[in-house]
């Protein structure tokens, strides 16, 4: 039951916070967004976002939220637009706790749709979320940002980090 709450809440919020979005909304082309346009997007949510590139040569923001770095990278890119956006944060030492058990993240994950969890071969603790942003409007890049910024300390405080 307690899933499908916070699916309901979860879901109700992205179509929801479109209306809320703090610029106006303007639809985005079918190949996505630009590194660029997340950037403004992330900045007016005063997540302080910083563009560079990857080790790769790939298009990363870094920003924060919930007083922790996060990684935005991009995926299925053409022209310059990408039609995937990957919010990411790891925490490098949280093989550590004590708390952090398989049976805690699968905890996490049975309860939680949007905001997954997993350990890396490194036993880093990964948090992470997919965003399909091709298609779309700014609005619903912002509903993304929104989420992610309020799952956040949500994960902390269940992880117990």
């Amino acid at each position: 039951m307690k899933r499908i709450v916070i699916s309901a809440f979860a879901l109700a919020m992205l179509t929801a916070w479109p209306a809320l979005a703090l610029v106006t909304s303007v639809p985005l082309p079918a190949q996505g967004i630009t590194p660029d346009e997340m950037v403004q997007l992330l900045a007016q949510h005063e997540m302080s976002p910083k563009l560079s590139q990857s080790s790769d040569g790939q298009p990363i923001i870094s920003g924060r939220a919930a007083g922790l770095g996060f990684d935005v990278s991009f995926g299925e890119c053409h022209g310059g637009r990408c039609q995937d956006a990957y919010f990411r944060v790891g925490w490098s030492n949280a093989k550590g706790n004590a708390q952090l058990t398989t049976d805690r993240i699968n905890a996490w994950n049975n309860d939680h749709y949007f905001l997954r969890a997993y350990l890396s071969p490194n036993n880093t603790l990964w948090a992470a979320m997919d965003a399909r942003v091709a298609y779309g409007t700014t609005a619903n890049v912002e509903a993304y940002i929104q989420l992610w910024r309020a799952m956040l300390p949500e994960f902390k405080s269940f992880m117990q980090l």
